[in-house]
């Protein structure tokens, strides 16, 4: 399980350009898009050398006019309790901007940043980016129906916070921050934006420890939705049809499944 956790996590990660090396050369040369997507794919990468590089080239585009970078490090630097910074990076972005990005998992409006800067603000004990096993994350968020969801942990335990957007938290109870990790997902050929118009279907959250309840197949894993259902999806891409559950049936990661007796069924 472990091994494919770390699989999803470079899925997100993964770089969809065909020539990173002609980026790169378009952001040396001055072009602030190349400069805002090659400095996504370098912080994408989490890898701590590219870190540094990444940051500079984000600010080179932020500098040069590009506001997604400058809404982009906004958001970085409130996840890291920088919130100087990051209103001082938001001034320089108009309302209309949007963050659309599949290599770091942004799905987000300047309101819906806001909205975060405001809960960290107030919830300082709260972080957007230890959220998963590794405890070294890029921020996954989105906005939906006038709702922030975004991937977070309190006190070494992770789940899923919503937000309205005053950056007050709603939705306490759906997938609540109490697992040792949550890994986001959606599929691997649908683009976030596409994800997050059908999010029901497409979005969904790995968390351990967790009790599952759904018999399925082999070729597929568990997961919760947005809602905190329990669901599932084929790791081979297909869709599936739903699996029928049998009354009392339970699947126990330690004891296997097993149909509940109805004095342990009463108990819970």
């Amino acid at each position: 399980m472990k091994y494919f956790i770390a699989f999803l996590l470079c899925m997100v990660s993964t770089m969809a350009f065909a020539d990173i090396n002609k980026l790169r050369r378009e952001a040396i040369s001055g072009n602030p898009d190349a400069q805002f997507q090659y400095g996504i794919y370098l912080y994408a990468r989490l890898d701590s050398i590219d870190i540094g590089e990444a940051h500079d080239w984000l600010n080179s585009a932020a500098s040069n006019g590009h506001e997604r970078a400058a809404a982009y490090l906004a958001l970085l630097s409130a996840a890291k309790q920088d919130f100087k910074s990051a209103n001082a990076f938001l001034s320089t972005v108009t309302d209309s901007c949007a963050i659309v990005d599949n290599l770091t998992s942004v799905y987000a409006s300047v309101r819906a940043i806001k909205s975060i800067i405001n809960f960290l603000k107030s919830n300082s004990q709260f972080s957007i980016i230890e959220y998963g096993p590794l405890g070294n994350d890029i921020p996954f968020l989105f906005e939906r129906n006038d709702t922030v969801y975004v991937c977070a942990s309190l006190k070494g335990k992770s789940g899923l916070l919503k937000l309205d957007n005053r950056g007050l938290r709603i939705g306490h109870d759906d997938i609540p921050l109490s697992y040792d990790y949550i890994v986001p997902m959606y599929g691997e050929q649908i683009n976030l934006r596409s994800a997050v118009g059908a999010a029901d279907s497409y979005i969904g959250f790995i968390v351990s420890p967790y009790l599952y309840r759904i018999p399925i197949t082999d070729s597929d894993m568990r997961r919760l939705d947005i809602h905190g259902n329990e669901t599932y999806f084929s790791i081979y891409g297909s869709e599936r049809e739903r699996v029928r559950i049998p009354e009392q049936f339970v699947y126990d990661s330690v004891r296997g499944s097993y149909i509940e007796s109805d004095a342990e069924h009463n108990m819970e």
